[in-house]
């Protein structure tokens, strides 16, 4: 079936991986870059055993028997080379850590240094300029007032409080991913293309005929709002809501009343 998400399920990492002792698999409800397709089920229970069978059928034959409406928030139909750039950057973080040992990470010493890092370039490019200049600005870490800033002599060990949540941020992660599983699912995420072995993205979205509700956020800078605009032009029943924030693509997240007014408006309407 044509799909949006591009998760690796735990099975898939640790079988890339036999050689790795992989930690209790944690996948956060929402994971940087992570596209999302959220369903409403029909009430049918089962699917009809005559479409598991018939793989030839095109994804609209396939999914009406137990999908009714498809809701893509704040993704696009295949990962772009600006997408791919930001992964790679994150990856080569991993790999700079000595303790990635060529691709050979002991599972008790693993490099956790570059994931921290990694996370870090993923924090920056899932918010915007603006959000971070309203949230943080040139404050310093327990500094009394903006008069406190330190001069430019403090070099890299100027106590920004934007530093600070960077790097509390890249800390908190390493409790909750591994580098390797972190390697896997972005490489996996990279290769997200839903025209893939369909004649490419036009044709196998043209098949997409149940109603389709496509959320992007006007301040995304990972995925732009271009690419929510596409996939409606592509899907025959679509249409698109605009999310208006200053978070850039996690706005998806701190925008939570207006996801949950489109989405409820929407599944209503196709109840």
């Amino acid at each position: 079936m044509l799909c949006f998400p591009v998760l690796l399920s735990y099975t898939q990492i640790y079988t890339s991986f036999p050689f790795y002792k992989m930690p209790t698999p944690y996948f956060p409800n929402t994971h940087p870059n992570a596209t999302f397709v959220l369903m409403s089920f029909s009430k049918h229970s089962t699917i009809e055993k005559k479409h598991t069978q018939n793989k030839r059928k095109h994804i609209s034959d396939q999914a009406k028997p137990f999908v009714r409406t498809v809701l893509p928030i704040a993704c696009g139909a295949s990962h772009t080379a600006w997408q791919i750039a930001i992964s790679e950057v994150q990856r080569q973080a991993i790999y700079a850590d000595p303790k990635w040992n060529n691709g050979n990470p002991s599972p008790d010493d693993p490099p956790l240094a570059g994931l921290s890092v990694a996370r870090q370039i993923g924090m920056v490019s899932y918010r915007t300029s603006m959000g971070y200049e309203k949230k943080f600005g040139r404050k310093v870490r327990n500094a009394a007032t903006d008069d406190d800033a330190p001069p430019p002599s403090y070099g890299s060990q100027a106590p920004w409080e934007v530093k600070s949540y960077l790097i509390y941020q890249g800390t908190k992660f390493l409790s909750r991913f591994d580098p390797v599983t972190y390697i896997k699912l972005t490489e996996q995420m990279d290769t997200h293309d839903v025209g893939r072995n369909r004649g490419g993205k036009e044709k196998a979205l043209r098949n997409v005929h149940i109603p389709a509700l496509v959320l992007g956020i006007d301040s995304d800078v990972l995925y732009p709002l271009h690419e929510q605009k596409e996939l409606v032009s592509l899907f025959p029943n679509a249409e698109l809501k605009v999310i208006h924030s200053e978070a850039g693509h996690d706005g998806f997240l701190l925008e939570q009343d207006q996801v949950a007014s489109y989405i409820t408006g929407f599944l209503e309407a196709h109840d």
